[in-house]
């Protein structure tokens, strides 16, 4: 559905300039005067899925049609099936290559008809469980493509699918009540989440208790409602439960820790889950708080939960009073996308996938870019290590990372366009290997070893408990010999 029909979305993303589609942290996505509605990202954080929306008062007739979206080819609307007015995507496949959805005759009507697309095959019919008031639509896919599941109408209730082209589409699981619906399908495409529910008519999802599906175990129930997202190997759920007002919240699941609530953030009313990242560590969504009771009007919020860090609300770089609604993260937890609410367009962010960024946006360069510091790896005290990755920079400089175990705001020190955001014992990369170039990508990266963190002092191991901030240092002309930093990452050690 368009933005309108979303929630009312305010409030979030650090306000400042973008240094917008010259700069890759955030990329709009734009809707060419219509509007759009991004529901997915690859693997990869590549390719972007979508509906693209006609602007208002276009002519009757004018599709409503699925896209999808890269930063070299821009928008690519996907046609719809024979006969069928619209087509809405729904999934994208985990290496790009699949597009999943529906197309049908819209405004309400049953008679969708599921649809996998593939750059050679183009948009291709799955087929119906009934030809008795044939409604179907696909949910999600497989990592390669390959098993495709959803919803349809099998003449006598709603019913979950699985597809192959194999196997054709068949019924995955009956249910004592009649209704059932897929709404994910693990990356190796052995494991599908399943929600049941009493008779909700044709092609109409219900939101109910929640099961687990392979086929060595069939139907296992996993107790919660409204079951969202899986890791890649099915071993880690994401899912909600709770009214659609306060009450809600996120939940994760694992078989040795069972349900796991994800705390809310401070004074928030709940949260919704929306994605998962392959190794089931990061899970993304949108919190909410109540700021009129009557009609009732939520605010909505980003928000991130990773198992180093926690839940955090979140805040990147993007344009002039945005709102945002995320709908989905890439494999390793670094880009998300979703929904510019202030406008018509959708968006793709990347972000650190460990540890929380602050002190942003930092000062341009003479790249008109705000210099991006991304950390990953493994933050175990002592035998862990961290890749650290400075991006946006200038091209062919030079620069390296600091560590401290305090923040601070320093501004232009000794001469430097930027802020320093350490404070404290201010330790320097500057070992031997350790000073780095950005060369003719703009980046430079450096593995620590958190066994060996620098100090004024001399080297020191990380312990359990301590959060070490990183930034990184950079020489720039703008316009004459200058220094400047990027943001900074806060990571807590285990």
């Amino acid at each position: 559905m368009p933005h309108t029909f979303l929630p009312v979305v305010t409030a979030l993303l650090c306000a400042s300039s973008v240094h917008a589609q010259s700069c890759s942290e955030y990329q709009a996505i734009p809707s060419f005067g219509g509007e759009i509605n991004i529901v997915d990202v690859s693997a990869d954080g590549q390719v972007v899925v979508g509906t693209a929306f006609p602007p208002s008062g276009t002519p009757p007739g004018t599709s409503i049609e699925a896209f999808r979206w890269t930063a070299t080819t821009g928008v690519q609307l996907l046609g719809t099936l024979p006969g069928e007015p619209i087509s809405l995507a729904t999934a994208v496949s985990a290496d790009g290559s699949t597009i999943v959805g529906y197309s049908g005759p819209g405004g309400g009507i049953f008679g969708n008809r599921a649809f996998r697309w593939t750059s050679t095959g183009g948009m291709q019919d799955l087929g119906t469980l009934s030809t008795f008031a044939p409604e179907t639509r696909a949910t999600a896919v497989s990592g390669d493509g390959s098993v495709i599941v959803g919803i349809s109408f099998n003449g006598q209730s709603n019913a979950a699918f699985h597809w192959t082209a194999a196997t054709g589409m068949r019924q995955l699981a009956s249910f004592p009540n009649g209704s059932s619906i897929a709404t994910a399908v693990s990356a190796d495409g052995a494991t599908v989440l399943l929600n049941s529910g009493s008779q909700g008519g044709p092609g109409v999802p219900v939101a109910s208790p929640g099961w687990r599906w392979t086929a060595a175990t069939g139907l296992v129930p996993l107790g919660l409602y409204d079951l969202v997202g899986l890791s890649s190997g099915g071993d880690v759920i994401i899912g909600t439960r709770g009214s659609g007002g306060n009450g809600r919240d996120s939940y994760r699941w694992t078989s040795a820790t069972g349900w796991v609530l994800l705390p809310r953030p401070p004074t928030t009313d709940g949260t919704f889950p929306k994605d998962i990242s392959l190794d089931g560590r990061v899970v993304v969504g949108n919190s909410f708080r109540e700021i009129l009771s009557f009609p009732s009007t939520f605010v909505y919020t980003p928000v991130r939960w990773t198992v180093e860090e926690g839940m955090t609300e979140l805040g990147f770089a993007a344009g002039p009073g945005p709102n945002a609604w995320l709908t989905g993260v890439s494999g390793d937890g670094t880009f998300l996308v979703g929904n510019d609410m202030s406008s018509p367009d959708g968006f793709r962010v990347r972000v650190s996938s460990l540890g929380e960024s602050y002190c942003r946006p930092a000062v341009a360069n003479s790249g008109s870019c705000a210099g991006v510091l991304l950390v990953a790896g493994d933050p175990v005290a002592a035998t862990g290590a961290l890749q650290l990755t400075a991006e946006l920079l200038p091209l062919h400089t030079a620069g390296f990372f600091l560590a401290s175990r305090a923040q601070a705001l320093v501004s232009g020190p000794a001469g430097s366009q930027g802020n320093l955001c350490l404070g404290g014992a201010v330790g320097r990369f500057v070992g031997p290997g350790q000073v780095m170039h950005s060369g003719s990508s703009g980046t430079f990266s450096l593995s620590v070893d958190l066994a060996q963190l620098p100090t004024p002092s001399g080297s020191v191991s990380a312990q359990p408990g301590e959060t070490w901030n990183f930034q990184a240092w950079y020489r720039d002309a703008n316009p004459g010999p200058t220094s400047n930093f990027t943001d900074a990452v806060s990571v807590v050690m285990q």
